[in-house]
């Protein structure tokens, strides 16, 4: 069993070793082999390797581990996502807290962190192969979009609107899910894919401080996004320890 700080590799020589060498996993990323399935487990920095080993045998193994990860992007486990994220999410609104009233950056330093880890989580996560999205969250739709996505339907306008959309407030939303565009878990229609669909999970904006609910709020159902969410807690320091008054 993988516990919090160390990835098990079934090695005598590591498993023998008096002394550990540390190795950065891509992204600081835990990777856990099971079963011969690989799956995204947690962030974590370190895997302990032993000193001893021959430094080619832990580049190779490192390469192992790096190609196992950038293999077909990553295995995504939505079901382990949404429960670290239901379990962590006290600890995420008091980082949202922290990053709102304590943190003394700029807002363009914020945004520069998290949109360099954003890309760096993005280039190993293929939203495609998740589309965890499409089958729940509030789709606003605009009067210029709603005559490409009845196209991919061979819908007119009127019957997609009647059948697939209502007015919330000023806005027109879709209130059938998962996304009738959603097909064995793809997009039929990605070409003409709403605005709101292209900048999910909207965290490559200007300003994502303001941001901060739905970041929380959105770590439960998307890899890029608790993963992001992950990265912040650990390279921003002090939040932990920050006493907050609410």
């Amino acid at each position: 069993m993988v516990n919090n700080n160390m990835l098990a590799l079934n090695y005598s020589d590591v498993k023998s070793a008096d002394k550990a060498c540390p190795i950065k996993l891509p992204f600081g990323m835990l990777t856990q082999l099971s079963a011969n399935k690989l799956r995204m487990y947690d962030y974590l920095q370190y895997i302990p390797l032993s000193r001893s080993v021959n430094r080619g045998v832990l580049a190779i193994l490192h390469a192992l581990l790096y190609n196992l990860c950038a293999m077909n992007k990553i295995a995504i486990d939505l079901e382990m996502i949404r429960q670290l994220a239901q379990e962590r999410e006290e600890d995420n609104w008091t980082f949202r807290a922290y990053v709102k009233g304590w943190l003394n950056w700029s807002d363009e330093k914020f945004d520069d962190l998290v949109h360099r880890i954003v890309r760096e989580v993005s280039a190993i996560i293929d939203c495609t192969e998740c589309a965890n999205c499409c089958q729940g969250t509030s789709l606003a739709i605009t009067a210029t979009e709603l005559p490409r996505l009845a196209a991919v339907l061979e819908l007119t306008v009127e019957t997609f609107t009647q059948q697939y959309t209502a007015l919330d407030g000023n806005e027109r939303v879709l209130t059938i899910c998962p996304c009738p565009l959603l097909k064995d878990n793809r997009c039929i229609g990605y070409a003409q894919r709403p605005r709101v669909c292209r900048e999910f999970p909207h965290l490559l904006k200007k300003n994502v401080r303001s941001r901060m609910i739905g970041m929380v709020n959105n770590a439960e159902i998307c890899p890029i996004v608790f993963h992001t969410l992950e990265r912040l807690k650990k390279e921003i320091p002090g939040w932990r320890s920050r006493r907050m008054t609410y």
